[in-house]
């Protein structure tokens, strides 16, 4: 409901308020609309994924800073530079998360750590299947144009749940 009363308001300030001629500041309200929504919804979406109140507020906060720190969209090589940097960062993420989850089964020395009934398996399941659905996939279009630049943000809120859900599995395996 939140998400849906911010996303307008930000829309109508979008229509109302920006002039038409400039789509930097408006996509710089748009995403900024889809980061206060993002903030939002992360505390329910945690909840209800399996995720730990400290992996929700690592996301917020994270989401915050990225959202303070947005400039508009960016010229092709610096937006051809921030893919790259997504796809590496998934790549890292995923290595990471298998490399820690196998480290903690093997320290502890539990099954249960396999299973898939285990909440911190669960958050870190979560995890490397927000990095493989949304993070790796290539963008079809230019590095510099507007959709590339929309799909980069959205990808941006997903790698910060994605982070959360990580630090919620080491939250959970540490229980």
């Amino acid at each position: 409901m939140l998400l849906h009363i911010a996303n307008g308001a930000i829309g109508l300030a979008t229509l109302l308020l920006l002039p038409k001629d400039n789509p930097r500041e408006q996509s710089m309200v748009q995403n900024t609309g889809a980061y206060v929504g993002a903030i939002c919804i992360a505390p329910w979406l945690f909840k209800q994924l399996g995720g730990e109140g400290i992996g929700a507020t690592f996301s917020m906060v994270v989401l915050f800073l990225h959202m303070l720190a947005l400039t508009g969209k960016d010229d092709a090589e610096v937006a051809t530079k921030n893919a790259m940097d997504m796809k590496g960062s998934a790549n890292s993420l995923i290595a990471g998360i298998l490399t820690y989850a196998f480290l903690i089964s093997a320290i502890k020395n539990k099954k249960e750590y396999y299973s898939t009934t285990s909440a911190s398996a669960k958050a870190w399941m979560v995890s490397l299947l927000g990095a493989v659905i949304f993070l790796l996939p290539d963008i079809p279009f230019k590095a510099d144009s507007y959709e590339s630049y929309y799909i980069r943000q959205i990808q941006y809120i997903m790698l910060s749940f994605v982070l959360g859900f990580f630090v919620s599995g080491i939250v959970l395996s540490a229980k």
